[in-house]
């Protein structure tokens, strides 16, 4: 479970760069940042 965490965490700094370069603006990385957190809230349930 720890390396999967790493791995998403180490990928969301990609992601988020190449959303806001994509999209032009800052809207997606937050949708980006709400989805992580939507999925960590489940996972510690």
């Amino acid at each position: 479970m720890q390396v999967s965490a790493a791995i998403g965490v180490g990928l969301a700094p990609i992601l988020a760069t190449a959303l806001a370069d994509y999209v032009g603006e800052t809207t997606g990385v937050s949708l980006l940042l709400i989805l992580l957190a939507a999925v960590t809230f489940v996972a510690t349930r």
